[in-house]
C-alpha cells in the first residue's frame, strides 16, 4: 500500500513538472524582428534607410499581445527591416524622448525624411499595411 501511495505522489509531482515546462516553453515566442541597441539604431536612422522600429517593453502586456501579429505581418511581407528597441532599457530614453514615444507598443516607419508613428496594438491587416509602406 505504501509503494502505491509513493507511486501516486511521484506521478502527480511528475505531472506538475511537465506542466510547468510546457507552460514556460509556450510563453517563449520566436520573433521575426531584430533586437538592436540604441547606437546601432541611431546609425540606421542617420543613414536614411527605409526601416521600421518597434518600440516595446518586455514587461508590457500589450506588447506581448501584439508580438504574434507583428511576427505574422513580417512573415507575410518578408520585411527584414523591422528593428526592436526595448524601452525598459535606460539607454533607450534619449531616442524615445526624441521621437516622443510615451506608450508601447509603438511602430515608427522611417522612409527618407518621412516618419510615421503608430501607437498601440494594430490588427494584422493594418500591421501588414504599415510594413508595406
Amino acid at each position: 500500500m505504501k509503494s502505491l501511495t509513493y507511486l501516486m505522489i511521484l506521478i502527480v509531482i511528475s505531472g506538475i513538472v511537465v506542466m510547468f515546462f510546457i507552460n514556460v516553453n509556450s510563453e517563449r515566442q520566436e520573433v521575426m524582428y531584430t533586437e538592436v541597441e540604441v547606437d546601432y539604431l541611431k546609425e540606421k536612422i542617420a543613414s536614411g534607410d527605409k526601416m521600421i522600429v518597434y518600440f516595446g517593453r518586455e514587461t508590457c502586456s500589450a506588447c506581448r499581445k501584439f508580438n504574434p501579429t507583428l511576427n505574422e505581418a513580417i512573415s507575410a511581407t518578408n520585411n527584414k527591416d523591422v528593428f526592436y528597441l526595448d524601452c525598459d532599457n535606460l539607454q533607450s530614453r534619449e531616442i524615445t524622448k526624441k521621437y516622443d514615444i510615451n506608450e508601447t507598443p509603438t511602430l515608427l516607419t522611417f522612409n527618407g525624411d518621412s516618419i510615421n508613428k503608430y501607437i498601440g496594438i494594430q490588427d494584422l491587416e493594418k500591421t501588414i499595411e504599415i510594413l508595406d509602406e
